[in-house]
């Protein structure tokens, strides 16, 4: 059995992930110089971030962890804070 402060200290993680972001990108190869015959040239890769936008798979993750949480008896301290990660009444 996890601690009440090991709980909370999740049900915070999993509050952040609930409005987490995609930080996904691929690396690129950039040519400076001249490549051309008998030119000189020097590659570099560089990390070119995509669009960002939602974690769907993050955020669905952590709803379903934190519902757990809520219906699941135990520290009541980490049962309220999960209600109000997700926007539900506080269990008595």
């Amino acid at each position: 059995m996890t601690s009440e402060e090991e709980a909370l200290r999740e049900v915070a993680s999993l509050k952040e992930d609930l409005s987490a972001e995609k930080r996904d990108g691929h690396y690129e190869t950039l040519i400076h110089g001249h490549y051309s015959s008998g030119g000189t040239y020097r590659e570099e890769e560089v990390w070119v971030p995509e669009e960002p936008g939602p974690d769907i798979e993050k955020r669905e993750a952590a709803r379903f962890r934190l519902q757990l949480i809520y219906q699941t008896p135990g520290w009541i301290s980490a049962r309220r804070a999960a209600a109000e990660a997700l926007g539900l009444e506080p269990p008595v």
